[in-house]
């Protein structure tokens, strides 16, 4: 969003009945074409100032561009205050409320520091709650007083607690989270090691709950050790940048969810050892899609057969030094049929760019999976960084088929509209 002086999304209705209403002529079109045209508007960059200046037009166009633009408001720290006066215009819902507050579908607190505290945010999850589908909670204005306002957002698909700051009592946070039926997506907070002291299977979890995201260091290793009862619609694991977790109860989660697991990612995990995640592919059969640190496999990985379609080789920060994993082995492991439905493969760029060997065995590797699957050749070299910058997602959503390389810039981050 452009700085609050060149447009304040918060005052729309005021710089309408201002600009719009002095044009007694305005441009008239069927309502749906201008819904049609403002829905390509809506994902394009910079897409709020445009749905501002589309709301000065006319009546008409204001009447639908105004949904547009408080859908997926674009929240930082000079605009959050009139965001929020415009949203709760009163501490009292029952002596004045918002009509602009029912079009929000994704609050994205995420880029808010300092502003706001944790009363203004459990006010703002109890006006929006009628239609909030995706929310990423502030780092320090979100506390177990948000709780109550948070699990009446029945609609909720995704909710995203890595970012806050304090601890938060487990549970508390489950009580919430199981009211939350259509809850699909869910990132993990911070939790304490005393609050794993509770039986955790007493706890329900979201029934309908398909990915869990455990990163920044949100939880300790106990957690992961202890964690049962979680529900069978769960195929999707993300264990990330976790300091505390260890290689044991890092087996042990997996193993829990062996059957159930089809996507699991794992990245950043210090306390790993150099062979902690050669066995996954025998404990998780049914996996379609795997993303693990090259630091923390060996040729060993690659052993048992796995019906994988998508594997992605990473590399962790500070790591160094040489690695046992090289593209050949993937060769080998194809060649053997041990990975009879694989599709792509991600191979960290950094190592590639150490060996002219390592380069001609990825392009091997390349050749190799397009062969197999008659797919095209790459239409340019296959070592220029414009094409071959690739991650798990984008080879996934994209269905890609080949060797590309993967450099950390380009790691997969949620985007909340794209849910």
């Amino acid at each position: 969003m452009p700085n609050v002086e060149t447009y304040n999304i918060c005052n729309v209705e005021e710089d309408f009945n201002e600009l719009a209403l002095s044009n007694a002529q305005g441009i008239s079109l069927p309502d749906e074409i201008l819904l049609e045209v403002l829905s390509y508007v809506r994902d394009t960059a910079g897409s709020q100032q445009t749905l501002w200046s589309c709301c000065l037009i006319s009546r008409q166009w204001y009447s639908c561009a105004v949904p547009f633009l408080y859908e997926h408001p674009n929240l930082y720290g000079k605009n959050f205050e009139p965001f929020a006066a415009t949203i709760c215009p009163s501490v009292n819902l029952h002596i004045r409320k918002s009509p602009l507050a029912e079009y929000v579908r994704g609050l994205d607190m995420g880029r808010l520091v300092h502003q706001g505290s944790k009363s203004l945010t459990a006010r703002i999850l109890g006006r929006v709650k009628g239609g909030l589908e995706e929310f990423v909670a502030p780092q320090a204005s979100f506390g177990i007083n948000c709780f109550a306002a948070l699990s009446k957002c029945s609609k909720l698909r995704l909710v995203d607690l890595s970012l806050i700051v304090e601890t938060i009592p487990l549970d508390s946070l489950l009580r919430c989270l199981t009211h939350l039926l259509n809850l699909c997506i869910l990132y993990f907070p911070r939790l304490s090691d005393s609050e794993i002291e509770l039986e955790l299977a007493q706890w329900s979890w979201p029934p309908n709950l398909r990915e869990l995201w455990i990163t920044n260091g949100g939880v300790p290793d106990s957690f992961l050790h202890n964690v049962s009862g979680l529900p069978s619609t769960l195929d999707t694991l993300a264990i990330q940048r976790c300091a505390k977790v260890t290689s044991q109860s890092l087996r042990r989660l997996p193993e829990k969810l062996s059957s159930q697991l089809r996507v699991l990612r794992i990245s950043e995990l210090p306390r790993l050892s150099w062979t902690s995640l050669d066995g996954v592919l025998a404990r998780c059969p049914n996996l379609k899609q795997l993303s693990v640190p090259i630091n923390n496999i060996t040729q060993a990985f690659f052993d048992d057969p796995s019906d994988l379609e998508y594997l992605e080789i990473t590399i962790s920060n500070g790591a160094g030094g040489e690695h046992e994993v090289v593209p050949v082995d993937v060769c080998f492991a194809i060649s053997d049929n041990l990975l009879p439905n694989l599709r792509g493969v991600c191979y960290p760029g950094t190592i590639l760019s150490q060996s002219e060997e390592f380069r001609k065995e990825f392009d091997t590797l390349d050749c190799l999976l397009r062969e197999r699957l008659g797919a095209d050749e790459p239409t340019e070299c296959t070592f220029k960084e414009n094409r071959m910058t690739m991650n798990l997602t984008q080879m996934v959503e994209e269905n890609l088929i080949g060797a590309w390389q993967w450099y950390p810039q380009y790691e997969a981050r949620h985007e909340l509209r794209h849910h």
